[in-house]
Formats: C-alpha cells, sequence, structure tokens
C-alpha cells in the first residue's frame, strides 16, 4: 500500500512539493595534482517535501555533532544516504533557492518513501561541478 501516494496530495495543499535536483555520488576520480575529486551524477527535477525539523528528529541527532542549518526531505522511493559500510554516501541536493544540502541521515526508509535530515553546504561544496544550464531545470 502506497501511504505516500495517499497523502502527499493532502500535504501538498499546505507545503507543496518543489523541484530539486540530486546529485548522487558517483565515486572519485585523481585530480591533475593527484587529489581525489567527487564525481557526481544529476538527477533533476525530483519532487521533494521540504520541512523543518520535527523535535523527535532533533533528539534523533541529538549526539551525533551534527552542526548546521538543518531540514527534514521527504521523498517519493528509496533514497539513501550516507553508509560508511558500504562505502557510499556523499549525496547532494539542490534546492530551487540554488543551496546546496547533504543527505546525512535517513530517519525513515519505506518501499515507496525515504525521509532524510539534509545539513546545508558551502555553496557551492568543493568539488561540486557548475550548475546545470537553467534550460534543464524543470519550470
Amino acid at each position: 500500500m502506497n501511504l505516500h501516494g495517499m497523502v502527499t496530495g493532502i500535504i501538498g495543499i499546505i507545503n507543496p512539493n518543489v523541484s530539486i535536483t540530486i546529485a548522487r555520488s558517483a565515486g572519485w576520480k585523481p585530480g591533475a595534482d593527484g587529489a581525489q575529486v567527487p564525481q557526481y551524477t544529476f538527477t533533476y527535477g525530483v519532487p521533494a517535501q521540504i520541512q523543518p525539523m520535527a523535535t523527535d528528529d532533533l533528539r534523533q541527532i541529538e549526539g551525533l555533532n551534527i552542526q548546521g542549518n538543518k531540514m527534514a526531505v521527504y521523498f517519493t522511493g528509496d533514497w539513501g544516504t550516507i553508509i560508511r559500510v558500504g562505502q557510499f554516501g556523499g549525496d547532494l541536493l539542490l534546492f530551487p533557492d540554488q543551496t546546496w544540502w547533504l543527505a546525512t541521515i535517513n530517519v525513515e526508509n519505506w518501499p515507496d518513501w525515504s525521509k532524510i535530515i539534509a545539513v546545508q553546504q558551502v555553496n557551492p561544496p568543493l568539488g561540486t561541478p557548475p550548475l546545470p544550464p537553467l534550460d534543464v531545470w524543470p519550470s
């Protein structure tokens, strides 16, 4: 049963979905100086529900020493975050206001939706390619 699909329209009346770009980490490539340069694959026009963090979310990450501006982001589908054991993570989210956010914690992961905590990054983070041309952004 797709519960997220049933409620997303109702939630969207109060807090509409926004289209974001996801820069999924695709590993590293050596730069000219031998340093590791992160690589990304882009997914444009991903509908997301961006909300302030709830009290329970704040309690859950309280002891993790994650500092900075944090938001809860709901996605349709299964989106991962940082999993060191699996050696993946480092996905970046580009919000419509052109701010970059790092997907840090997967708070809830269901077959049809995910809720992650994202932390705002320096604009743009080191190693991030230039923004895509505006003609590939959904209207």
